[in-house]
């Protein structure tokens, strides 16, 4: 399980790959063979309370499913975030589009964490009736440190 701080500690950003899946595989481009498949992930944003001294969830999404290819770039492209090579990413999957994630520097020198979500799917579960993708969103932003995206990478 990886989790990211936010500067404060107060936030926390939870993504956990639970299973992976692999097809058969397929035969790579440089004579190499390349696994096809997807990953099951799970994550949520999470506040801590001093009272019981533990993170809950403030919201939690269903089960999330990655290309494989999907979850290396992802790595990848934190990697390079966390060396400076780059100023920041952002990241949509295209199995579930409902969920974007951006991570960026900011003048100050922070990162600035934003974590989109379409609640279309859960909330047209809960009414039981369909809900257009799109028109009920929510966005989770926060700043973390160089120390504390470090720590989200290695344990990705």
């Amino acid at each position: 399980m990886a989790f990211l701080l936010s500067q404060d500690e107060a936030l926390r950003w939870r993504l956990q790959f639970v299973d992976r899946q692999v097809v058969a595989p397929l035969p790579g481009g440089d004579g190499q063979v390349m696994a096809a498949g997807r990953l099951l992930a799970t994550t949520s944003v999470e506040f801590y309370d001093r009272r019981d001294a533990q993170y809950w969830p403030l919201y939690r999404h269903g089960p999330l499913w990655l290309d494989l290819a999907e979850g290396r770039d992802l790595a990848l492209r934190l990697a390079a975030l966390i060396r400076g090579e780059v100023d920041g990413f952002a990241f949509r999957s295209a199995i579930a589009p409902e969920i974007g994630w951006k991570l960026g520097g900011s003048e100050s020198g922070e990162v600035v964490v934003e974590l989109g979500f379409d609640l279309a799917p859960m909330l047209g579960g809960a009414a039981g009736r369909p809900v257009a993708p799109g028109r009920n969103l929510a966005l989770y932003r926060f700043a973390t440190n160089q120390a504390a995206l470090v720590a989200f990478g290695d344990r990705l």
